[in-house]
């Protein structure tokens, strides 16, 4: 029997239909996710990290695969067939405990295909299970596919107080 919060893989298919596995980044991904993070184009690490960045730390690494899953989540999606990281999104809740801050990752090659969709779809149900009610999102909301991807999963998008930042309601 799994753990409460605990994700076990599960198996989604993209709008393409390719399938893909999602679960849970654990604390032995940090070469998967140095890796995924070496195959992103500039403007892609750009978007995700929100300055100019080459590589991972090994303090970054720590920070973004070792995780207590409530109040910091993070989900991959693996190709099953080659094993490497497609996309990752996660949550961190902030100081108030309905609210946390989302991200999401996807490799260039598979943007535009639905994985971003089915990491949010997930992520949203893990943070209802721990209580979350918002997501908030530091993302520049001119991209049509964040907002597409937003009300693919049902949640619903509304300005924050900051400019750069979105709650996502109705998670």
């Amino acid at each position: 029997m799994a753990e409460a919060g605990l994700v076990n893989t599960q198996r989604t298919r993209t709008r393409d239909g390719t399938e893909l596995l999602i679960r849970q980044v654990r604390p032995d991904d940090k070469r998967l996710i140095a890796e995924g993070m070496e195959h992103l184009s500039p403007e892609s690490r750009y978007r995700r990290f929100f300055r100019p960045l080459d590589h991972l730390s090994q303090r970054d690494l720590v920070y973004l695969t070792e995780i207590d899953h409530t109040d910091h989540e993070a989900l991959a999606a693996i190709d099953p067939e080659s094993g490497d990281l497609v996309g990752v999104a996660r949550y961190v809740r902030g100081a108030e405990p309905h609210l946390a801050e989302v991200s999401v990752v996807v490799g260039d090659p598979w943007q535009r295909r639905g994985v971003a969709s089915a990491l949010l779809e997930r992520l949203a149900e893990r943070a209802r299970e721990e209580r979350i009610t918002h997501f908030v999102a530091p993302w520049s909301w001119t991209r049509t596919s964040r907002r597409s991807g937003c009300s693919s999963t049902g949640c619903q998008a509304t300005r924050g107080r900051a400019e750069a930042r979105r709650a996502i309601s109705s998670c």
